[in-house]
């Protein structure tokens, strides 16, 4: 597709991608429907699709399928069977994410429009933002595991994100408070055991 773009046009794939999410920004006035793409772009990035029920929730007051999925002219895609929404390719949606100046509040709104139902996908998208490491991070994070406050996934990563930043008693509680949904889960007593070597408390 990139090659594509550029024989035909010189264009790149980003310029392209932000041309097309421009001029449905202009012609639909920045209502729901952009937003709505870059709700599932913020998924798709890391390939993880967006619940239909989750959007409904983000965009309250439309009908996703009909007053949203159709405007964006093949740039989102829902799968019945599923019942989850992509973007046509997980590329462009990278593209989309990465010129996009607010994923931080998307990302908060994401997580604040979360179900119990949606939180493994909670878990997963957090896993993933740890790997890319944006600077929001530590708080998103903690604003997940407060949001899910019995799911390891979330406090493992939460707690493991503040031994990575020094914040070894906070880490520390967030550790007990794992174990003390799990006491044998094994992340989270290898994640725990580095916080207490690396503070000279091997032995212990």
């Amino acid at each position: 597709m990139v090659a594509l773009l550029e024989i035909q046009g010189g264009e790149s794939l980003e310029a392209h991608v932000r041309n097309e999410l421009g001029q449905l920004g202009r012609r639909l006035n920045g209502s729901s429907v952009r937003k709505a793409v870059l709700y599932v772009s913020s998924l798709h990035r890391f390939d993880l699709r967006m619940p239909l029920a989750l959007l409904q929730r983000l965009l309250p007051g439309c009908d996703i399928k009909l007053d949203i999925i159709p405007l964006t002219e093949g740039l989102l895609l829902l799968t019945e069977s599923e019942g989850a929404i992509r973007t046509r390719h997980a590329l462009i949606a990278e593209t989309l994410w990465r010129v996009e100046t607010h994923q931080k509040a998307i990302y908060e709104r994401l997580v604040d429009a979360a179900s119990a139902e949606d939180q493994r996908l909670v878990g997963h998208l957090i896993k993933n933002l740890n790997r890319v490491g944006p600077e929001y991070y530590l708080g998103l994070v903690e604003k997940a595991a407060n949001a899910f406050p019995v799911n390891l996934i979330l406090l493992n990563n939460y707690a493991i994100a503040l031994r990575d930043r020094g914040q070894t008693a906070k880490a520390r509680s967030v550790f007990a408070k794992a174990c003390g949904q799990d006491p044998s889960n094994v992340p989270t007593l290898n994640a725990w055991a580095i916080l207490e070597r690396d503070a000279g408390n091997a032995g212990s």
